[in-house]
């Protein structure tokens, strides 16, 4: 069976009222909106429970292309992003053998997630040698509050393991 299906044109076909209408009869299916999805409305599409995605133009815009502006569709797509990801940072250390491998890893996960990277000094070197002394601005806690919410939202499947103990 169709377990996704892509929605177009999303806003001539009434957008968000349409598709929280067709969560009651299409319950197993998530759509993908597309037409009509911008900056201003993509956290209306991606707040409801059967919106698996969108999509659009506004993503990487012709006069971007045309100018052959690559900077500027990369800043675009980061900024979309945070604004879909929607976390404010906190801050979570991460255990590693050596500073200069917290520093890699920070690296990756912030290049992954356009989260920026600080070094945080403290006054307790013990506790700064086993952990590398690295704090990472964000994301991990933001990260699994995300997962959380996303699990949330899905529809629960019979058989699974937790509810058969229930």
């Amino acid at each position: 069976g169709l377990s996704v299906c892509k929605f177009f044109p999303a806003a001539a076909y009434g957008g968000v009222k349409t598709l929280k209408a067709l969560a009651g009869p299409y319950a197993g299916i998530s759509f993908l909106p597309t037409g009509g999805v911008n900056e201003e409305n993509m956290l209306d599409y991606l707040s409801l429970p059967n919106v698996a995605g969108v999509g659009g133009s506004f993503t990487c815009p012709d006069k971007l292309v045309r100018a052959k502006d690559w900077a500027g569709i990369a800043a675009l797509c980061r900024s979309l992003i945070q604004r879909v990801l929607g976390f404010s940072l906190a801050h979570v250390g991460i255990n590693t053998a050596s500073a200069d491998e917290a520093a890699s890893v920070a690296g990756r996960l912030g290049f992954l997630f356009g989260q920026p990277v600080e070094w945080v000094t403290r006054t307790a070197p013990a506790l700064l040698m086993p952990f590398g002394g690295f704090i990472l601005l964000g994301f991990f806690a933001a990260l699994l509050q995300k997962f959380r919410l996303y699990l949330e939202k899905q529809p629960r499947k019979k058989g699974r393991k937790e509810d058969r103990h229930a």
